[in-house]
């Protein structure tokens, strides 16, 4: 068993740069990482698809609330022991629109 054995980490914004870097450790700790990006499609699910341990990719824009309530129910719900990693840039934003209409999608 690794350091991060069964804990589900939710690394937002790693599609490249520091998320991305951040999703790989986490990975070879043996966490089974969400990668998250707002656009970044096929960066993002070819980030998940090279990780070494378990995976899944999950577009959501985190600056619309039914968006990121979204990706972290999926994230949460992957979970074998109900722990959590969020990592990199996860912000709550300020507005509750109810008009947001990206809630997410996953692989």
């Amino acid at each position: 068993m690794t350091e991060f054995s069964n804990r589900v980490a939710l690394v937002t914004g790693s599609s490249s740069g520091i998320g991305e870097a951040i999703a790989r450790r986490l990975s070879a700790l043996g966490a089974t990482v969400v990668v998250n990006s707002s656009s970044s499609e096929a960066a993002g699910r070819a980030v998940s698809d090279s990780l070494p341990g378990e995976s899944t990719y999950i577009r959501a824009d985190i600056s619309k609330r039914k968006a990121l309530d979204f990706l972290v129910e999926k994230a949460t719900v992957n979970d074998k022991d109900g722990n959590e990693i969020a990592a990199d840039r996860l912000v709550v934003p300020e507005s509750e629109d109810s008009e947001d209409s990206d809630a997410g999608e996953e692989e």
